[in-house]
């Protein structure tokens, strides 16, 4: 009876085994599952993270950019800077005479010319609203030289939309 005893103990102690091992297996299904989903999840974060990116450095200069995403105040002074409103003569009376896609067309030209003259000339495109553009120089960098910078800017705007 002892002998049948001790199996019996060694059958249960077997099973026990058996039912940890099992459990065991489950577990790491589960923890292998989890980690497939976080790593998803951080995959997602991370295309998330760099959609926000381009729309901040889209709508912000750099500079600003990365001073908001270091936590800093951002609130500048500069004692020199220059500003230019810009927009085309008449485009809201052209744009009821043409259709909507040469409406487009044109305006699609227009902040492209002042976006490539933005770089050209370091200006900094702040706005558009309609057919008007805001640009300045000498922020967010001051430079000495802004309203030479912004008056060059404006005369080959000018050039370019009378293209």
């Amino acid at each position: 009876t002892a002998e049948r005893d001790n199996r019996q103990r060694l059958q249960q102690k077997a099973y026990e085994m058996t039912l940890l091992q099992e459990r065991e297996r489950q577990l790491n299904e589960k923890l292998q599952s989890m980690n497939e989903a976080l790593r998803a999840s951080q995959e997602g974060l991370s295309r998330e993270y760099q959609r926000a990116e381009a729309l901040l450095l889209n709508i912000l200069p750099a500079s600003i950019a990365e001073r908001l995403k270091a936590h800093e105040e951002i609130a500048d002074n500069y004692a020199e800077v220059s500003v230019l409103f810009a927009d085309i003569v008449g485009f809201t009376e052209r744009a009821r005479n043409v259709g909507a896609v040469t409406t487009l067309a044109i305006l699609n030209y227009f902040f492209k010319a002042a976006d490539l003259l933005s770089e050209r000339y370091g200006c900094e495109k702040i706005k558009t609203i309609g057919d008007c553009v805001m640009v300045v120089a000498g922020l967010p960098a001051a430079r000495s030289d802004h309203a030479e910078a912004l008056a060059h800017y404006a005369l080959e705007l000018r050039k370019a939309v009378k293209r």
